[in-house]
């Protein structure tokens, strides 16, 4: 049984002690925070903040931060736990049913992926984003693609 709920400060401290080692790495190369910090943060700065619920465990956190509500573009952000590779077809058909709800009201979706973690760009792209070449981004200047949902 799954199931997506609003996040609480709970489920924050739940995941943030068993954040994926990808995810850590790609946390602290963007602003040399832990999960725990920014998964704080986002919980400020995103209007919706969602739990992903799995055998009544919280597996991953997930929302939208404006980036430029001018031009209505939205920076979409996951912070998971090993929990979700148990589950790699549930969790591929679960992201393909949220997307239409994250790319609702027209929305353009705008992330940068950590360029060492092939298996996020591999991801996004099967989601239909668009990669764009690698940059220097971040706190240490590790290179990004820009990925891009319209």
């Amino acid at each position: 049984m799954h199931e997506f709920i609003p996040t609480t400060p709970d489920h924050v401290e739940a995941i943030s002690v068993r954040v994926r080692e990808s995810d850590k790495a790609v946390i602290q190369a963007a602003t040399g925070k832990t999960p725990a910090e920014e998964l704080r943060n986002r919980m400020k700065t995103s209007p919706n903040v969602w739990t992903w619920i799995l055998d009544g465990e919280p597996v991953a956190i997930f929302g939208l931060d404006p980036y430029s509500l001018l031009e209505n573009i939205w920076h979409p952000w996951l912070v998971a736990t090993d929990a979700i590779e148990k589950c790699p077809v549930l969790f591929l058909k679960t992201c393909k049913k949220v997307l239409p709800m994250l790319l609702s009201d027209g929305k353009t979706l705008l992330d940068y992926a950590d360029s060492r973690d092939t298996r996020i760009l591999n991801w996004l792209r099967w989601l239909g984003f668009t990669i764009f070449p690698e940059e220097p981004l971040g706190a240490s200047g590790v290179p990004f693609h820009r990925c891009e949902m319209r």
